[in-house]
Order: structure tokens, then sequence, then C-alpha cells
């Protein structure tokens, strides 16, 4: 029996590959990608278990997988979505990923849910060949090979209830794919000044950046965010109607603290004019 990695989301199309895959008489390890900026979760999966298919998790939120993963986001090879999303870049990424690992463990092959034509930045029949291109190794789509293709999932799902698969609503993706976000990530990612240990503030707040004095404030919206933020060093910490402001500065980051106060007595206050003359740093 042949050993093959399968990059799983613990969504409907990765569930239905696993069954097609065991249907062909593979061995199968799930591989999630806990990626920074992604919606998808699926760390203890009931499903598996009971498919009793191993899952090995890669965690892209800390250490060497972090950094790689930076640097493929602030310099991809293929175009953007509307977003700050290299979806194409971000793929060849796991995927590459993937091959080091299998060629450590003597693994012939990587299967993906994929369908072609379900995402236009990284599941058109052009893209998936680019992927072929990019990859030394064999990648191996099983619900391509049934034919299935578009963005409708109304075969998947009759597959699925043929199978007995319950399925998660979808999680909501990735949050590269904001254009709202677009300016946050770019600003944020390019300036280095996403960590380990910042991460947890990337999506939360109102963000300010000062590009003279290279200062970043995190601004909290409500009590937990306020929570949050109080857990850092550098920080303005809430009060009675005063939002928790988290400060940063690779100048000097005095005169970053006496600009977190004034943020936050700005919206203490509720100043209109004061705040609208922040908004011209808001990220």
């Amino acid at each position: 029996m042949k050993h093959i990695l399968l990059l799983y989301s613990g969504g409907l199309d990765s569930r239905l590959a696993v069954k097609l895959l065991k249907e062909q008489g593979y061995s199968i390890t799930a591989v999630f990608f806990k990626l920074p900026f992604s919606k998808e979760k699926p760390i203890h999966d009931p499903f598996l278990e009971k498919e009793e298919v191993p899952l090995t998790v890669f965690d892209c939120t800390r250490g060497r997988l972090l950094q790689k993963y930076l640097e493929v986001l602030k310099h991809p090879a293929y175009p953007r979505g509307a977003g700050y999303n290299p979806c194409l870049d971000c793929k060849l990424f796991m995927l590459r990923e993937l091959e080091a690992y299998a060629g450590k463990h003597n693994i012939e092959a990587i299967a993906t849910g994929e369908v072609p034509g379900q995402r236009p930045m990284s599941q058109t029949s052009k893209q998936m060949e680019t992927l072929d291109e990019q990859t030394r190794i064999k990648l191996i789509r099983p619900l391509a090979q049934m034919g299935f293709y578009g963005r409708s999932r109304k075969k998947q799902m009759a597959l699925a209830k043929k199978y007995g698969i319950d399925y998660p609503s979808p999680a909501g993706g990735c949050l590269l794919c904001d254009k709202q976000l677009d300016k946050r990530f770019e600003t944020l990612i390019t300036k280095h000044l996403i960590t380990e240990s910042t991460l947890p503030l990337v999506n939360l707040g109102r963000h300010f950046y000062f590009p003279e004095t290279t200062s970043w404030f995190v601004v909290g919206r409500d009590k937990e965010e306020n929570e949050v933020i109080e857990t850092f060093e550098k920080v303005i910490y809430s009060g009675k109607g005063k939002p928790a402001v988290y400060y940063y500065s690779e100048s000097d980051n005095t005169e970053a603290g006496k600009e977190a106060e004034k943020l936050q007595e700005a919206y203490r206050k509720k100043d209109t004019q004061k705040i609208k003359y922040y908004k011209n740093w808001k990220l």
C-alpha cells in the first residue's frame, strides 16, 4: 500500500479526498497548515479519527515557518488578489514544505482536494498546471480526476451524503483576502512589525502607523480586545471609558507612549476632530 500526504483543511473537499484516496488503496497522512491569517483550525478532527488517518500540523504561526511565510507574502512571484493575498504563492509554499517533508519520509506523492475552477486565485486549470510545474513531487487530485469542476458544491454534497460524511460550514477563509485590511497587512509585514509575539494584535483594534516616527499603535474597541492588548509590555492600560493602547516605535518609545496617551484620550472623549485627524494614519 502506497503512503501519501494529503493537504487537509477539514472542509468538504478534503474530507471527500480522504474517502476517495482510501478507495484507491492509499495509506494517508493528513497535513494541516496552521497559517497565521487563516480562520481554518481543525487541530482536533473527529472525522480523521473515525477514518483512522493520522494528522500532522505544520504550525506557521511561529519560528522558522512563520518567517518563511512572511517572506512569501512580501515577495510573491505571482499576482495578488483584491487584498494582500498571493494565493498561488501561498499554495506553492505549502506544497514545497510538504515536498521537503515527503523527501525525508520516503513518500512519493501529495494529494489535495482541489477542484478546477473553484477558486479564481489558486484553483483555475492554468494555476493548477503551474503548481504541477513548480513542484517536483507527483500531485494527485482525486476530485478533479472524477470530473468535478467549478464553484458549485452540489456534486460534492451529494457524494458526501452517499458516504455519510458530515462537514463544517465554510470558515470564512483567509484574512489576507479582505480588501479593507490590505493597507494594514502591507504596512505591518513590509515594516517587519509582525512577529510571533505581536501576531495576536493583527486582527483586533484600530491600527495606526506614523511613518515619520516609525510608530505603530493598536487601540482597543471593547473589553475583550483591551484584555489582549494589556498582555503586552508597551501599553497604556484601559480604564473607565478609556481603551487600552499598544504602542511600538523603532526610534523612540517614550514619544510613542505620549502619542498613545493622546490616542486614548481622543477615543475616551470621542473627540471627532482628533479622531478624524488620526485617520490619516489609520491602517
